[in-house]
């Protein structure tokens, strides 16, 4: 499995981030298998703990880190209560952008809306036109 995270969303992090699909970090994370895998939260969480440690990221960062992935194991709660708690803070607003997915696949359109309009321009945003822009040009 490769995690795919495009160096330019993210900025001075980028040497860091690109440490889990480089590095052996990937192998901490369990298998990308939402809602199938069997993971638990408690050994799901120690893997992102561990990441964030080597990551070295702190504060929002490791919060956002922390939610999107909950998030992409199915522990929608758990990332709810994250990005909750960091309503409106950051730049970007990363925990408002993983705000408005858990309420989309919900699915809370409506409510996703709402959280998507605070993000604002968060390149996350943007970066599946670019996507789509390509294959347009295959």
């Amino acid at each position: 499995m490769q995690l795919f995270v495009p160096p330019s969303l993210l900025g001075a992090a980028t040497p860091r981030v690109l440490q889990i699909e480089q590095g052996e970090l990937l192998s901490v994370l369990p298998a990308a298998v939402p809602a199938v895998s069997g993971v638990s939260l408690e050994s799901l969480q120690r893997a992102i703990d561990r990441c964030v440690v080597e990551l070295g990221l702190k504060g929002a960062a490791a919060q956002c880190f922390a939610a999107g992935l909950l998030l992409y194991w199915d522990f929608a709660d758990e990332s709810h209560e994250i990005s909750q708690t960091m309503e409106g803070r950051g730049n970007p607003r990363t925990a408002d952008y993983w705000h408005g997915i858990m309420h989309r696949r919900e699915p809370a359109a409506g409510n996703a809306s709402y959280w998507f309009r605070r993000v604002g321009d968060h390149r996350l945003l943007r970066q599946p036109g670019v996507v789509l822009e390509c294959w347009a040009g295959e």
